[in-house]
């Protein structure tokens, strides 16, 4: 039980990584080309606010980065240039409401088009369209980044781990990744007895 006294001990230092999904909604009221521009405004104005504080990146944590973003685009996961080949950028996700009126009279226009094809077909097979005996339908909306894989693939997985939820289209609403390219895909199916 001398006197003497102990050094503390001190653990090593560890490095924490940390993933947060931010969603905010902001709608846009405009229209047609306005509504464009618009959009293109407010998504600059947020690359500009550094909201992933790119800009407070130690030279490790830059190098780690840019490591991240050499993998990304050689594996070819990425177009040049896009957000995909920067995890800290901001991602946007558009969404379009269509009320119930629009969706009939989509709707309404699938049918009409499958009903002609399939009097094309019979017509050629020299019959004529009888009743309807079996009609489905289906409203399928564009996911976002569905025309990159990489983004896709981010997008997947966020659905998995349960962040991307919020990002998920009801039944009334089509997402996109793009403002000019936000689609709802109305598909058809009737079966037909022939006379």
């Amino acid at each position: 039980m001398g006197g003497a006294s102990r050094k503390p001990t001190s653990a090593p230092a560890t490095t924490v990584k940390l993933v947060a999904t931010l969603k905010a909604d902001w709608p846009v009221t405009s229209a047609g080309d306005e509504r464009l521009a618009n959009t293109w405004s407010l998504v600059e104005k947020l690359k500009a606010a550094d909201i992933g504080a790119k800009g407070s990146l130690t030279p490790e944590q830059q190098e780690e980065l840019e490591e991240q973003q050499a993998m990304i685009a050689q594996m070819g996961m990425s177009e040049e240039g896009s957000a995909a080949a920067d995890p800290s950028a901001p991602k946007f996700t558009y969404v379009a409401k269509l009320s119930d009126d629009e969706q009939s009279k989509l709707t309404a226009e699938a049918f009409a088009r499958a009903k002609t094809q399939a009097a094309r077909l019979a017509k050629a097979a020299g019959a004529e369209l009888g009743p309807i005996k079996q009609l489905n339908g289906q409203a399928i909306t564009s996911t976002p980044g569905q025309e990159n894989a990489y983004v896709y693939y981010q997008w997947q997985m966020m659905n998995a781990q349960g962040a991307g939820a919020a990002t998920d289209a009801a039944p009334d609403e089509t997402i996109g990744a793009d403002p000019a390219r936000v689609q709802l895909r109305i598909t058809v199916s009737a079966s037909f007895a022939l006379k």
